[in-house]
Formats: structure tokens, C-alpha cells, sequence
């Protein structure tokens, strides 16, 4: 069995489905071991999510980072022009 943090084929459909993780369990391959997950589409978890989420802002500082090097690795900026 894999053990990683990426999610099951079978969490498709499930809200709490990251696309590269869950936002519940570290190890979703543990959950779908039995074929059943018992937390699929689960709002309350969901819900706690996002509760989580309002508690953890993102740093500015650290987002206009991230838009200057997405910047920087455009061809306009490697051309030396600018917008």
C-alpha cells in the first residue's frame, strides 16, 4: 500500500478533496483501505476546514513574492520588457 499524502482516484467526488491532498487525513490511502471512506463529503470536517483556514491568514509579504516570481518567469521579463 502507498503511504503519501496524495489522494485516493475515489476522492473525486469529495469536498474535502484538495487535488494534491486531503483536508482531513495525511494518509487518505488509509481510509479508502476497507473501499469505504467514512468521512467522504463530511460538511461538519469540511466545515472545521474552513474554520481553520480563517485562523491561518496568508502573509502578504509572502503572496507579493509569489507574484513577482511568477513574473519573472515569463518570457516578457526574460525578453527585458515590461508591462
Amino acid at each position: 500500500m502507498n503511504i503519501n499524502s496524495k489522494t485516493v482516484r475515489k476522492c473525486y467526488g469529495c469536498i474535502l478533496n484538495l487535488d494534491n491532498r486531503c483536508a482531513a487525513y495525511e494518509n487518505p490511502h488509509e481510509k479508502w483501505h476497507h473501499s469505504r471512506c467514512s468521512s467522504y463529503n463530511d460538511k461538519e470536517l469540511y466545515n472545521k476546514y474552513l474554520e481553520n483556514l480563517k485562523k491561518h491568514l496568508p502573509n502578504e509579504a509572502k503572496e507579493r513574492r509569489k507574484e513577482i516570481a511568477k513574473f519573472r518567469h515569463t518570457r516578457e521579463h526574460h525578453k527585458g520588457m515590461r508591462l
